[in-house]
């Protein structure tokens, strides 16, 4: 085995920036829309005259940080996702997508979860990414782009808003145990638990944009570092819960039709 074939090759990870490349998916997307576009049509959209190392490199990063897809060989096309974060007003959302950018690359997320309250030093980082599997070149060329997109994102600048999202989280636990215990009455009359439901999630409330009494928003961990957001009327009625748990069920049922081969739409 010759050293050529004995090479080590680092994990997969942008070498982009993520302010960078979102700069760059909204070219392609002022050009093209969310329209399938043809790789050397793009490489020309995201600024490169011809197809080269570079350009590919630029492409899989766009493609790392989920703003691209490939919808075939050959194509590829500006993700829903970073259509929203270029049209939405909601500053929060934008937030939202910012963060599920950034944690997109596993080996960010990976990072980022070891990582919670703040990043350590370059150094740390550094050895941290050899360990992972990185050359010491390739780490170095990392941590750049990791750091430079972690500010961007403004990752750790969210210490209020993860004190709201955590009281909020503790609402939602309260609808939960409220469907679970099967409360069945339809009199239509707002129960005590949703007053204080409603009292408990004001900084919910505010994560969504404020000034909206009628409605309030659970934020909802999910795996791989997203959130989804739960959004309910007030006052949130007994007949409310029993629909709003029918539809989790069927939601669960079909998903479960589908892992048995039944045909998606």
């Amino acid at each position: 085995m010759d050293d050529q074939s004995k090479r080590k090759v680092s994990p997969r990870a942008p070498t982009m920036a993520l302010d960078d490349a979102v700069e760059r998916a909204h070219r392609m997307y002022n050009e093209e829309g969310k329209h399938p576009t043809q790789v050397d049509v793009a490489f020309k959209h995201i600024g490169y005259n011809s197809k080269n190392g570079a350009a590919m490199q630029a492409m899989a990063s766009l493609g790392y940080w989920g703003l691209i897809e490939r919808p075939r060989d050959g194509y590829v096309m500006v993700s829903k996702a970073a259509e929203d974060y270029q049209f939405t007003p909601d500053e929060s959302h934008k937030k939202e997508l910012l963060i599920s950018f950034l944690r997109k690359p596993k080996i960010f997320s990976t990072l980022l979860d070891k990582y919670q309250d703040r990043l350590p030093s370059d150094a740390s980082i550094r050895y941290e990414l050899i360990q992972l599997g990185f050359t010491p070149a390739a780490a170095d060329a990392c941590l750049a782009v990791f750091k430079r997109s972690v500010e961007f994102a403004g990752y750790f600048d969210r210490g209020g808003d993860q004190k709201a999202e955590r009281k909020a989280e503790s609402s939602l636990v309260e609808v939960k145990e409220t469907i679970e215990e099967g409360d069945l009455a339809l009199n239509e009359q707002p129960s005590l638990r949703n007053q204080e439901l409603q009292r408990n999630s004001n900084q919910a409330a505010k994560l969504s944009g404020g000034g909206q009494d009628e409605m309030y928003r659970v934020p909802v961990r999910l795996t791989g570092g997203r959130t989804a957001w739960i959004e309910f009327p007030t006052p949130f009625y007994s007949a409310d819960k029993i629909h709003l748990k029918k539809y989790i069920d069927l939601q669960i049922t079909e998903d479960e039709l589908l892992s048995e081969g039944m045909p998606s739409k």
